[in-house]
């Protein structure tokens, strides 16, 4: 009889911690997908970043060959 109402006292302790694993699975999931994000934004803008800057880079060049063009 003991065994009986320790089980039946201990049912549905399994579902509980499932559940709650689950919960905190999900949880850092959703942190690591967020991170992920953030990190490619930041990759992105990086990007955008060297390519402004090439353009920039090869304006100021033209400008430069041209001054001395026209000088000449």
């Amino acid at each position: 009889m003991l065994i009986g109402r320790i089980k039946r006292s201990e049912e549905g302790y399994a579902l509980v911690v499932t559940m709650l694993l689950l919960a905190v699975m999900m949880v850092l999931m959703v942190v690591s997908l967020e991170a992920g994000n953030s990190a490619l934004r930041r990759s992105q803008e990086g990007v955008r970043w060297t390519k402004t800057l090439a353009v920039a880079e090869a304006g100021v060049n033209d400008a430069i060959a041209n001054l001395g063009i026209d000088r000449g």
